[in-house]
């Protein structure tokens, strides 16, 4: 699971807008998170 997690954050962090977010929560079956996965893109001044 979680190198499935990391191929699609992967993917989406080579998309990623300076300055934008991007964000999931990976749930169990009862639909309570277990973790969740947070991407940011900030510019350095």
């Amino acid at each position: 699971m979680t190198n499935v997690c990391a191929d699609m954050t992967a993917g989406i962090a080579r998309k990623l807008q300076e300055n934008s977010e991007w964000h999931m929560e990976l749930l169990d079956e009862t639909k309570e998170p277990v973790f969740r996965i947070r991407i940011v893109a900030e510019t350095l001044d």
